[in-house]
C-alpha cells in the first residue's frame, strides 16, 4: 500500500530509525555512489506497460525526504510533479535486482569504476550506468555490460580481489 517501499537509517541497535526516502515500488538493493550518496534500482509494474501511468524501471538517487510517488494502480505520481523527484536514468524492460557502485571494483578500468552496475534477472544481463553530475543530483546513460542466456542475475558484489561477483 501507499506510499510503497521506503528506506530508513538506524543505529546498530535498531533504535532511532529515521525515514530517509519513500514511494519506491520494488527496490531490492541499494548502493552507495561516488560521493557516499545512496542509489536504488526500482522496478516497474509490468502489467502497466502501455498505460498512461506506466513508469519504466529506473535508477533513483535516494535523498533525504524524497517521495518517489509509487502508489497502487493508476495512482502513481508523475515524475514532473513538484513534490516528487525524477529518476537518475530510466532503463528498458528489466527485472531489477542487485546494484553496485563500480568504485568498489579495483580490478576494473577507470570508466567502469565510476559506473553503477545493475542486475537484471529476467533478461539475463548486467547494465552499467555512467553517472554525470546534474545540478544537485545525478544523471546518467545506460549501456549493456554483460548478457547471457541464461544469466539470471540475483545480486552483485565486489570481492577482495577487486573483481565483480555475480
Amino acid at each position: 500500500r501507499a506510499p510503497g517501499g521506503w528506506v530508513v537509517t538506524t543505529d546498530l541497535d535498531g533504535r532511532g530509525a529515521e525515514l530517509l526516502a519513500s514511494g519506491l515500488r520494488n527496490t531490492y538493493d541499494i548502493a552507495f555512489g561516488p560521493e557516499g550518496e545512496l542509489f536504488g534500482y526500482d522496478a516497474d509494474m509490468e502489467w502497466d506497460v502501455g498505460m498512461a501511468w506506466y513508469r519504466p524501471p529506473r535508477v533513483l538517487h535516494l535523498v533525504s525526504g524524497a517521495d518517489f510517488g509509487w502508489r497502487n494502480g493508476s495512482g502513481k505520481w508523475p515524475a514532473y510533479w513538484p513534490d516528487t523527484l525524477p529518476s537518475v536514468v530510466d532503463t528498458d524492460l528489466s527485472s531489477p535486482v542487485g546494484i553496485l557502485y563500480g568504485g568498489e571494483l579495483a580490478a576494473f578500468a577507470p570508466r567502469d569504476r565510476g559506473a553503477l552496475f545493475l542486475g537484471d534477472w529476467a533478461y539475463g544481463r548486467i547494465l552499467a550506468v555512467d553517472l554525470e553530475p546534474r545540478g544537485a543530483s545525478w544523471g546518467g546513460t545506460v549501456r549493456p555490460f554483460v548478457s547471457g542466456k541464461p544469466l539470471p542475475v540475483t545480486d552483485l558484489a565486489s570481492g577482495p580481489d577487486g573483481a565483480l561477483y555475480v
